[in-house]
């Protein structure tokens, strides 16, 4: 004789028997949502809104902030080119500003995520030019990055006449750095910097038409807090006060939260 009112306490997985005898019931708009390997109970969806994005493949130089001491900023058909030349103690700092001066942006908030492809255009001299492409605001002159300040992204190093990427953030005290991958002349480099905001920030990049995002990086220390007022992104250049060119060409960038 078949059962009748029979109710199901669990759901049956390729694994496992999934408990939703514990859930109350649901309210309009809630979805199952797992609380562990075997439960679930109904919840209401975390954000409910699609993400904002700010994107750009570098179209014109009226939207950027561009400040330069000796070296130059050149806008065309394949992105930007930051080259210090070739004269000691250049730079060239490239900013995109998101929303106004006065702090509405957050830029560190909402967990972020923000992306970048460039390429080495000059992977040739004397140690120690640097270069930097991130969020935040990282102070730059003639004589070099300052990575103590509040920042999330990624820099090239110069040592022993190898270029090497790196992971970087800092909180205005202190810089955590991880050593990426080396770096040729005209390597083609995509990064990814995904931001758990105040906690963690996850570093992925992919060289020359990899198939796959490698992570990289993932770091957990000197994270800037997520109320630091900071609205620029950045992408700057110094040859460390060394006679010898700092060039990238920079053909895309995304930020997203």
């Amino acid at each position: 004789m078949p059962l009748t009112n029979t109710v199901a306490l669990a759901l049956k997985s390729a694994t496992t028997n999934v408990d939703v005898s514990a859930a109350t019931a649901p309210s309009s708009g809630q979805v199952l949502t797992a609380t562990g390997t075997t439960a679930a109970t109904w919840q209401t969806p975390s954000g409910g809104t699609a993400p904002i994005t700010y994107a750009t493949i570098f179209e014109t130089g009226a939207r950027f902030n561009q400040i330069t001491s000796g070296g130059t900023i050149t806008f065309g058909t394949s992105g930007v080119v930051l080259d210090t030349t070739a004269t000691g103690t250049r730079y060239a700092n490239l900013q995109l500003q998101l929303g106004g001066s006065g702090g509405q942006v957050r830029v560190f908030a909402g967990n972020p995520t923000f992306t970048s492809a460039f390429m080495l255009a000059n992977a040739a001299g004397a140690d120690p030019p640097t270069s930097y492409i991130g969020i935040g605001d990282v102070t730059v002159a003639g004589t070099g990055h300052t990575f103590t300040t509040n920042h999330i992204g990624f820099k090239t190093v110069r040592a022993s006449n190898v270029d090497t990427l790196w992971a970087t953030n800092a909180n205005g005290t202190t810089e955590t750095a991880t050593s990426l991958v080396g770096l040729g002349q005209n390597d083609h480099v995509e990064v990814k910097a995904i931001v758990t905001s105040g906690s963690q920030v996850l570093y992925y990049y992919r060289r020359n038409g990899a198939a796959t995002f490698t992570l990289g990086a993932t770091h957990t220390t000197n994270i800037p807090d997520s109320t630091t007022t900071s609205y620029l992104l950045q992408w700057s250049v110094s040859n460390n006060s060394v006679g010898t060119a700092m060039s990238i060409r920079v053909a895309s960038a995304s930020y997203e939260r």
